[in-house]
């Protein structure tokens, strides 16, 4: 694993700091305003995560 979240795509940083945080992938997105797929696919790698959507989480 590496030593520096930063050289982690930004997808996998938001599942750590989720991770981290004990919360699931409907909490955030509740939170957030995005829907759960939606933040499925961005920390999975297969949505970006625009700056909009990055403040949010």
């Amino acid at each position: 694993m590496r030593d520096d979240l930063g050289e982690l795509p930004p997808g996998e940083r938001v599942r750590l700091r989720r991770l981290a945080l004990g919360l699931s992938q409907e909490e955030v997105a509740e939170r957030s305003g995005l829907t759960q797929p939606n933040l499925s696919a961005i920390e999975s790698g297969r949505r970006t995560l625009g700056p909009g959507v990055e403040g949010r989480l």
